[in-house]
């Protein structure tokens, strides 16, 4: 999907998918059911299998394909990585990020 992009690009893209994922704009478009909080991001960051829903969830999918050329390259030191290979460390960083901003909101 980006073999095509030079590496500067592909950053871009990147650090671009995860600001939604920080930001929790746009939910309709980033998250499952519109909904960070969803339990299919807790099972999935707890291990349970939620195949169908990583299978079809684009931005995990374009991180994760990201993520693994990053990695393949050695590419992995600059500031804004994070290592979005795996589901459940994709799900992880969605509910840090969900209950960061909702510890915000509450203060």
């Amino acid at each position: 999907m980006f073999e095509d992009m030079d590496r500067t690009d592909q950053q871009l893209v990147f650090v671009g998918l995860k600001a939604l994922l920080e930001t929790g704009r746009n939910r309709g478009m980033v998250f499952y059911n519109a909904d960070p909080g969803h339990p299919v991001y807790h099972d999935g960051a707890q291990g349970r299998d939620a195949s169908s829903t990583k299978e079809t969830d684009r931005v995990f999918q374009m991180l994760s394909e990201l993520s693994a050329v990053f990695k393949k390259d050695g590419d992995t030191e600059w500031v804004w990585w994070y290592d979005f290979s795996e589901w459940t460390d994709f799900c992880k960083f969605v509910l840090q990020e969900y209950y960061r901003r909702h510890d915000e909101e509450q203060s």
